[in-house]
């Protein structure tokens, strides 16, 4: 799933880096559609920014429960997982990445 939302976010960035070459602002129609594009890409890279963010602490907060030899820094570590965890269910759990997914899958 995090390689499907990341092609999601380097689409989205081309999209906007397109918005933003002269020749596309030069052609009204073209531009258009670009904007009307990104417009309602937004949203699915909001939450597939916001789902990647999430996971990448979750990932980085289980390592350091692995590796750390620190105990403290092993118990803050240990404390940040549940609520990441909890995010990443609740995303899941909603649908929200899922539906959006789906949504743009099917072209709606």
């Amino acid at each position: 799933m995090r390689e499907k939302l990341e092609q999601i976010l380097a689409a989205y960035e081309e999209l906007t880096a397109r918005l933003s070459d002269p020749a596309v602002f030069g052609d009204q129609k073209e531009y258009a559609r670009l904007a009307k594009e990104q417009r309602a890409q937004a949203p699915l890279a909001d939450k597939a920014r916001e789902y990647l963010s999430v996971a990448s602490q979750l990932d980085e907060a289980r390592e350091v429960m692995r590796t750390e030899s620190d105990a403290e820094m092993r118990e803050f570590a240990a404390e940040e997982v549940t609520p990441l965890g909890l995010t990443v269910h609740r995303h899941l759990r909603a649908g929200q990445v899922h539906a959006h997914l789906l949504r743009v899958a099917s072209g709606g």
